[in-house]
C-alpha cells in the first residue's frame, strides 16, 4: 500500500492547496446541494452509476470532496477510472474550485437493483414469440382466404347491380390458375341466353344473386384484349355515369376468361337505333352524356391515387350501350389506350373493331401512335360519326323521320359499288374526303344547326382542326341548355 502512496505522489495528484468542491444529493454539512472545501492535499469528485429498477435505466450522479488520506489509484485517478466490479465511473481534480462541477466520468454496462430485471426481459421475450406467431398465423390466413375465394364476402362486398351505374363500383379480381381452386363469381352467375357473339368474344345475359349482370367471355386467343380492358376498367377513379359499370374479372379453372359487368337491356345504341326513334331533347341529352364520358377518359385526375388519360380507341355504336334511362354509355375498353402504360406495341392496324368508323389518318397511315394526341384525335372522329348516327334517327321539330336505320357510310359505299374494305374506306373517306350525308332540313332547325357545326368540325380531314374533348363537351352543354331554355319559353 505504502508503494501505491508513492506512486500517487510521484503522479502529482497530490497538492496542499485547499479547494472548494461542488457537493450533491447530500454534502458534509447535511445540506442537500450545495460547496464543501477539501483538506490540503484533498480532491473533488464526480462519480456516476448507471442502474435499472423495474425495467427503466437511470444514471445517478454523485459530487463531493475527497480527504487526501483517502484517495488512492483504485479509487481516483487524474484521467476518469472506471471501477467494473463496482458499476461505477470516478473522476476527479483539483485545478480550481468547483471543477468537479463539469466531470462526467464514463460508466460500465448498467447494474440491476432488483430481481424483476430479469422477469421483465423474459416476459418481453415471451411476449414477443407469441406476438410474432400470432401474426404468422394471420399472415397465412388472409393468404388461404384470397386463394380460396370461398372465404370472399361477394354478397355484401359488391353493390346491387341494377343500382351500379352512376355509383362507385366494387372492383373484385379473381385468378384461377390451379384446379383445386374452385370458387369464383362466376360459379354464382346463372348463365340465361347470349345477346351478342364478336370475333373473339361471347356477350351473355345471367343473374347473379337475383339482379341481371353481362358476361362477357373472351376466347383463349384473345388474353391481350381480356387483359387490357381489366386492366382499364381497374385504373383509378375511373368510375363515371356513362362508362360501363364493372363488377368483376375472371380466369375460370377451365380458363375461360370473363368480364362481369352491369346489364342494360336495350343493348347496343346500333341495336336501339335499328328499331327506335329518338325526340330532340333525346338526342341532346344522349350526346351530352357521351361527351362528358369522352371529356372524363381523356382527362387527367391528380389525386391520391391518379386517374391517367385514357383514350377508348374503339367508338362505334356496337361499343356504345343504351341504358334505362335512354342515356348512353361507353362499353367494350378492350382497345384503349392508358398513356401511363409504355407500351411496346405500335400497331395501328384495326384500332377500331369497325373499319366504317377508323380516322383518316388511321387510313392513309399517317398516324403517330407515339403521341396521345393522336389517339385523341381520332376518337374525336368517330365520336362526329355517333352524333350523325343517333341524328338521323331523330324525330325533331320540324317532324322529320327518318324510318331506316343507316350505318355510316353504308350509304356512300352502295352508291359507289363498294364492298366494306380499308381500301374502299380509305378511298372515301381520304381520297374523296367524303363524309355521310347531312339532310338539309336539319339545318332549318336551331339545335340540330349547332350540332352540325360540331360535326364539321370533329370528322375533319386535318386533326389538328377538330375539337379536343374538353371543347365538344363544352358546346354540347351549350346546345343543351339552349334547348332547355326553349322548352320553357
Amino acid at each position: 500500500m505504502d508503494n501505491l502512496f508513492d506512486d500517487f505522489a510521484k503522479f502529482g495528484a497530490a497538492s496542499e492547496k485547499k479547494v472548494s468542491c461542488f457537493c450533491a444529493p447530500l454534502c458534509p454539512n447535511g445540506e442537500s446541494r450545495g460547496t464543501c472545501e477539501t483538506k490540503p492535499g484533498g480532491k473533488c469528485f464526480t462519480a456516476t452509476e448507471k442502474i435499472i429498477e423495474y425495467g427503466n435505466e437511470k444514471l445517478n450522479v454523485e459530487y463531493g470532496c475527497l480527504p487526501p488520506d483517502a484517495m488512492s489509484l483504485l479509487q481516483c485517478n487524474i484521467v476518469a477510472k472506471v471501477h467494473n466490479n463496482t458499476g461505477k465511473g470516478v473522476e476527479c481534480c483539483n485545478t480550481h474550485d468547483y471543477c468537479n462541477n463539469f466531470l462526467l466520468p464514463s460508466t460500465p454496462h448498467a447494474k440491476s437493483t432488483d430481481r424483476s430485471t430479469n422477469i421483465n426481459l423474459h416476459i418481453f421475450l415471451a411476449s414477443t414469440v407469441i406476438s410474432l406467431i400470432g401474426v404468422i398465423i394471420i399472415v397465412i390466413y388472409f393468404i388461404k382466404k384470397k386463394l380460396r375465394y370461398e372465404e370472399v364476402d361477394l354478397e355484401n362486398g359488391i353493390p346491387e347491380v341494377e343500382n351500379i351505374t352512376g355509383r362507385e363500383a366494387v372492383v373484385v379480381s379473381f385468378s384461377v390458375e390451379n384446379s383445386w381452386r374452385t370458387r369464383t363469381i362466376i360459379h354464382d352467375i346463372e348463365f340465361d341466353t347470349q345477346i351478342a357473339k364478336g370475333k373473339f368474344t361471347e356477350i351473355w345475359r345471367g343473374t347473379w344473386r337475383g339482379d341481371p349482370v353481362a358476361i362477357k367471355i373472351y376466347n383463349k386467343d384473345a388474353e391481350k384484349e381480356w387483359k387490357n380492358e381489366v386492366d382499364i376498367f381497374q385504373t383509378p377513379l375511373l368510375k363515371h355515369d356513362c362508362i360501363l359499370a364493372y363488377i368483376a374479372s375472371t380466369i375460370s379453372d377451365d380458363k375461360k376468361m370473363h368480364i362481369i359487368t352491369a346489364y342494360h337491356s336495350a343493348g347496343s345504341l346500333r341495336r336501339f337505333l335499328n328499331t327506335n326513334t329518338v325526340n330532340q331533347s333525346e338526342l341532346i341529352e344522349m350526346i351530352t352524356g357521351l361527351a362528358s364520358a369522352l371529356n372524363f377518359l381523356h382527362m387527367e385526375m391528380l389525386a391520391l391515387k391518379t386517374k391517367p388519360r385514357v383514350a377508348h380507341n374503339n367508338i362505334n355504336s356496337s361499343s356504345i350501350l343504351v341504358m334505362e334511362n335512354k342515356r348512353c354509355c361507353f362499353s367494350d375498353l378492350s382497345q384503349a389506350k392508358n398513356f401511363s402504360v409504355v407500351s411496346k406495341d405500335n400497331s395501328i392496324e384495326y384500332m377500331n373493331s369497325d373499319i366504317r368508323y377508323l380516322a383518316p389518318e388511321y387510313l392513309n397511315k399517317s398516324f403517330d401512335p407515339l403521341t396521345d394526341e393522336s389517339f385523341m384525335k381520332a376518337d374525336i372522329y368517330s365520336f362526329s360519326l355517333i352524333i350523325w348516327e343517333i341524328m338521323n334517327r331523330c324525330e325533331d321539330a320540324l317532324g322529320i323521320v327518318n324510318t331506316t336505320y343507316t350505318i355510316p357510310y353504308d350509304d356512300e359505299l352502295k352508291s359507289n359499288n363498294l364492298e366494306l374494305s380499308l381500301n374502299s374506306m380509305q378511298e372515301i373517306v381520304v381520297s374523296r374526303n367524303i363524309r355521310p350525308h347531312i339532310n338539309s332540313e336539319w339545318a332549318q332547325n336551331v339545335g340540330l344547326k349547332e350540332l352540325i357545326k360540331i360535326m364539321l368540325e370533329c370528322w375533319n380531314q386535318d386533326s389538328s382542326v377538330r375539337f379536343t374533348s374538353l371543347r365538344l363537351k363544352k358546346n354540347i352543354l351549350k346546345i343543351e341548355r339552349q334547348n332547355c331554355e326553349r322548352k320553357t319559353d
